[in-house]
C-alpha cells in the first residue's frame, strides 16, 4: 500500500501586514481535504492568536522530542481547529527559535505528510536557513503581497534571489483585501515593477474590517474566492 504523502505549502511574503496569515487560514476553510497549519513565523507567532487557540504543543516540542527519540503520536502536538483543520503553533517562547534544529525540517515535514494532505506553513519574511530549507522541502511557495511600492520592490528582489538559486516553483498571490485605500498601481504595473506575472488576485470586495473579531469568536467560513487559489496550487488551473 502507497504511504501517503501530503502537499506542503509554504506561504510567506517579503514583509508583514500583506494579509499572509489570513490567507492561510482561508487556504485552509476552502480545502476539502485534512489540513495541518504550521506556524513557522517564530518571531511573530500570529496563527495560534488569530484563531484563538490555547495550543496543545509547538514546533520546538515536536522537533525536539524527534530528536531525542522521544517522539511516540503526533496526537500529542497537534490542537484541532475545525474537523479538517489541525494547528502547530510557533513556541511561546522566541528564544526557542535560535534553538531549532533546522536538520530536523524533512524529518518534522515527512512525518506530518503522512497524516494530511496538506501542509500549510506560516513562514516570516526573513532569509533565514529555516525559511530557505522550508522553500526548498516545499511544494509550492505562495508569495503574498499588497500593491505598494515597499512590498513590490523587496518582491523582485526576493524573485530574483530565486531566479539565482534555480527556484520557479512558486506562486504570486496579489492580495487587494488589507484596505480600502485604492492601488496606485494597476496589474501591468506592478507586472512591470516586479518582472513577472499575478498568478492570483485576492479581490478588494473581501476586505473584512471584522476579520479579526470573525476568527476569534469562530464565525469565519470558506470562501469561494480561494478555491481558485486552492485549484491553481492543486495544478487545476
Amino acid at each position: 500500500m502507497a504511504i501517503k504523502k501530503g502537499k506542503v505549502i509554504v506561504v510567506t511574503s517579503v514583509k508583514g501586514g500583506t494579509g499572509k496569515t489570513s490567507t492561510i487560514i482561508n487556504l485552509a476553510l476552502a480545502m476539502n481535504k485534512s489540513v495541518l497549519l504550521l506556524d513557522m513565523d517564530l518571531s511573530g507567532r500570529a496563527l495560534a492568536t488569530s484563531l484563538n487557540l490555547t495550543m496543545r504543543s509547538d514546533i520546538f516540542e515536536l522537533i525536539n522530542d524527534l530528536e531525542t527519540k522521544r517522539f511516540s503520536s503526533l496526537d500529542n502536538y497537534v490542537t484541532d481547529y475545525q474537523e479538517k483543520i489541525a494547528v502547530i503553533g510557533a513556541p511561546n517562547d522566541p528564544r526557542k527559535a535560535v534553538k531549532l534544529n533546522n536538520q530536523l525540517l524533512n524529518l518534522m515535514l515527512s512525518t506530518l505528510q503522512s497524516r494530511y494532505d496538506f501542509i500549510l506553513i506560516d513562514t516570516n519574511h526573513s532569509i533565514s536557513e529555516t525559511n530557505l530549507i522550508l522553500a526548498d522541502l516545499a511544494d509550492e511557495i505562495l508569495f503574498v503581497t499588497t500593491p505598494t511600492l515597499i512590498d513590490l520592490k523587496n518582491l523582485k528582489t526576493m524573485l530574483n534571489i530565486y531566479k539565482n538559486i534555480g527556484k520557479d516553483n512558486y506562486h504570486i498571490v496579489l492580495n487587494l483585501a488589507t484596505t480600502k485605500t485604492p492601488s496606485h498601481y494597476d496589474n501591468s504595473e506592478i507586472r512591470a515593477i516586479i518582472g513577472a506575472n499575478i498568478d492570483y488576485t485576492i479581490p478588494k470586495k473581501l476586505y473584512n474590517k471584522n476579520y479579526e473579531d470573525d476568527l476569534v469568536n469562530g464565525k469565519s467560513k470558506k470562501n469561494a474566492a480561494y478555491e481558485k487559489i486552492v485549484k491553481m496550487i492543486e495544478g487545476e488551473e
